[in-house]
């Protein structure tokens, strides 16, 4: 079975835990990635952006979380998100 969502809100991720997720293999299977209320910040943003296995998702939530407007920032600007998933992490902050 493929399984092309994950929801892992409200976990206490933190920074780390959310950066060794983007390190997974399963990532570029992911069309919705939810992690709200995790305590990330502009270092999981930045990672994000940098983050070339992001290019599949159609939503990315990140509500919630300690990002600032440079973290949002960053996210906009990621040659990697695509147009889809910026729109609506936008949409939720």
């Amino acid at each position: 079975m493929h399984n092309d969502r994950l929801t892992l809100s409200h976990d206490a991720l933190e920074d780390q835990g959310a950066i060794a997720l983007l390190d997974s293999p399963l990532l570029a299977d992911l069309t919705h990635l939810s992690l709200a209320g995790n305590l990330l910040t502009d270092v999981t943003a930045e990672a994000v952006a940098d983050c070339a296995e992001t290019w599949n998702l159609d939503e990315l939530d990140l509500s919630g979380n300690d990002l600032s407007s440079a973290g949002y920032g960053l996210l906009a600007s990621s040659p990697f998100l695509s147009d889809r998933a910026r729109g609506r992490y936008l949409m939720r902050r």
